[in-house]
């Protein structure tokens, strides 16, 4: 089993078998996503500075990092290229980011 595929598999632990053959992508990303708030979460929490509780300080980053989660833009773009064997076939690309806060954006 590629690595990947089992990085998917624990991180996903509902994951059908065929899921973990052949993990779909957004699953997996969500999947990295999930676990790396948590792993960085407690960090953020005690490296905020200013007045308020250890309880606001946390309620204000889990509301940070739920800002900076979803999509905020998706560049789509496909094309038609003829190969050396004269089959025609259609490409897809996209750019994805996920968040402004900060430039330049990373996708």
């Amino acid at each position: 089993m590629p690595a990947v595929a089992s990085q998917a598999q624990r991180m996903c632990s509902s994951a059908s078998d065929e899921e973990v053959d052949d993990p779909n992508f957004f699953h997996m990303v969500e999947g990295f996503v999930e676990r790396s708030v948590e792993i960085v979460k407690d960090k953020l929490v005690d490296d905020m500075k200013g007045k308020g509780s250890v309880e606001e300080k946390r309620k204000r980053v889990e509301g940070i990092l739920k800002i900076i989660k979803p999509c905020n833009h998706v560049l789509a773009v496909s094309f038609p290229i003829k190969r050396d064997n004269g089959e025609f076939v259609m490409i897809e690309g996209y750019r994805a980011q996920h968040s402004q806060h900060r430039t330049p954006c990373k996708g």
